[in-house]
């Protein structure tokens, strides 16, 4: 009887020893695991980032201007679309026939919008 007693010990401490072993990745595997996934995540970036940057579709930042020179192109008509943000911020996108009568820097840039910061008080000029 005390040889069953003791080859089912042992079974026992077997099985936990293996139990034991087999409780999850250790932390260099861990560590392996999380270093590969940022390399390939970085590797993914960097090529969305270049077959962007291929593709030329880029979409261009408008030009600060000053609130008077936004003011003229309101009153000029040469505005196709006006956005205006509660932060005082506008947004001007020009007519496409209009662009070609912007100044010289910013036709070569292409430039077909532009930025400007309204002054406080200054929307009742805007809006009239």
């Amino acid at each position: 009887m005390a040889l069953w007693s003791r080859l089912l010990r042992q079974l026992s401490d077997a099985r936990r020893r293996r139990e034991d072993r087999n409780e999850g990745p250790s932390a260099a595997q861990v560590l392996g695991i999380s270093g590969g996934l940022v390399l390939l995540l970085a590797a993914i970036l960097a090529v969305r980032r270049r077959i962007a940057g291929a593709g030329g579709v880029q979409k261009k930042q408008p030009a600060l201007i000053a609130l008077s020179a936004a003011l003229r192109l309101l009153r000029e008509g040469r505005v196709q679309e006006l956005i205006y943000s509660d932060s005082g911020a506008l947004l001007l996108q020009l007519k496409s026939d209009q662009a070609a009568g912007s100044s010289v820097a910013a036709i070569q840039a292409g430039v077909r919008s532009y930025a400007s910061q309204l002054v406080p008080g200054s929307e009742v000029k805007l809006f009239d």
